[in-house]
């Protein structure tokens, strides 16, 4: 799985003392972790086979195993199509049980889970990690720094070699947009988070300054990841949470990456009987 990282942490990390120590940790926090919890959608297309679709985050809450993603991702379900994940052998098709916001009633709530069928999370694990409650938090008051992660599988990153789909995840540091950006656009701070997006960035892997493609489609249903950085004097720490589900992009006046809330996932999923958690502990690191 390859992945295209394009940052701006330097800049928002000015208390570190090394910034290539940091990108290292941050690297690391991406490829062994993050990405492993992070799958694309496909749908299949009767003439050119399988074809990338959108994003989803992987969850075992409770006793049970979910794939958790955007809402109008999950509406290609409700016309009796099939969406795919990828596994060693090939493709699995995702079956469980659905549960959806109607984003014309829900007041700007774009957000869905599927609780998977036992016989395909087999199959999955051999793949993919999912991610423990211990691994959410309610993040209430956002951070004024680049210390926030996207890591999702746009449309763009694919290509065929020898007839194989090859398809890559690509991974933005940002930082939280102004409270103007909300009100401009009309979003709620309460179900909503919008991240700021610039046109360059700094790749971490070569230090070298990049123009960011603005191709997001596909992205929708990924995960919005708070990382936590801790140095002892010695050496760096990692650590992550997730914090929401992306579900659209804006690029007129101010250009910025939106998504819901993750509480509200894990409140629906608590209502309905299949999870219970310490309320105090989602709002700690």
């Amino acid at each position: 799985m390859s992945s295209s990282i394009i940052s701006d942490i330097r800049n928002a990390l000015k208390k570190m003392k090394s910034d290539k120590d940091t990108d290292r940790v941050v690297n690391d926090l991406i490829s062994n972790h993050l990405l492993h919890y992070t799958c694309q959608f496909f749908e299949k297309d009767q003439t050119a086979g399988m074809k990338p679709f959108a994003s989803g985050v992987l969850a075992i809450l409770g006793d049970s195993y979910y794939i958790l993603t955007a809402s109008h991702v999950t509406d290609y379900l409700h016309d009796d199509q099939q969406l795919y994940l990828r596994i060693q052998k090939g493709y699995v098709s995702v079956v469980g049980d659905l549960r959806d916001t109607d984003i014309e009633e829900s007041g700007g709530i774009d957000l869905a889970y599927i609780r998977l069928d036992e016989k395909i999370v087999p199959d999955l694990l051999k793949a993919y990690q999912f991610l423990p409650v211990s691994k959410f938090r309610r993040h209430l008051k956002l951070l004024d720094a680049a210390q926030y992660c996207i890591i999702g599988f746009p449309v763009k990153n694919q290509k065929k070699v020898g007839g194989k789909l090859l398809t890559g995840a690509s991974v933005y540091v940002v930082q939280p947009s102004h409270i103007k950006v909300y009100k401009h656009y009309g979003f709620n701070e309460e179900s909503s988070i919008i991240m700021e997006f610039k046109g360059k960035g700094t790749d971490l892997k070569t230090g070298e300054i990049k123009k960011i493609k603005s191709d997001f489609y596909g992205l929708s249903g990924c995960g919005l990841w708070l990382i936590i950085l801790q140095h002892d004097g010695k050496t760096y720490t990692s650590d992550f949470r997730l914090i929401g589900i992306m579900t659209e992009f804006r690029k007129d006046k101010f250009f910025c990456l939106i998504g819901n809330r993750i509480e509200i996932i894990l409140q629906d999923i608590k209502e309905n009987g299949l999870i219970n958690y310490n309320e105090k502990k989602l709002t700690s690191i």
